[in-house]
């Protein structure tokens, strides 16, 4: 029976030891690596979200801005065709005044 392990046993176990904790500390630094890449990934793809939404409501303000143009031109549009047609209006009744002044 053996009861005691050999100094020569002993010295493996704790070199295997000794590389099993190295493994180990090399998988959870492998681990604090990746879990440091995925957050500046995420905190990258995160601004990217921002700044999209950014240009997004930037892009509605400004196409409420055209409609807001648009409108404005329209409105203006109108009044003018409606002082065009009431200069015409004018023009055709001063003429007819001019015409019965001559005709007297």
């Amino acid at each position: 029976m053996k009861n005691q392990i050999d100094e020569n046993e002993l010295r493996l176990l704790q070199q295997q030891h000794g590389e099993l904790i190295k493994e180990y500390e090399q998988i959870i630094k492998d681990k604090i690596d990746i879990f440091t890449e995925m957050i500046q990934n995420l905190t990258i793809l995160s601004d990217g979200n921002f700044t999209s939404m950014n240009n997004e409501e930037k892009i509605a303000e400004q196409k409420l801005a055209i409609e807001i143009w648009d409108r404005d031109i329209y409105q203006k549009k109108r009044v003018s065709m409606d002082v065009v047609m009431e200069q015409q209006t004018t023009l055709g009744r001063i003429a007819k005044v001019e015409d019965l002044i001559q005709a007297r």
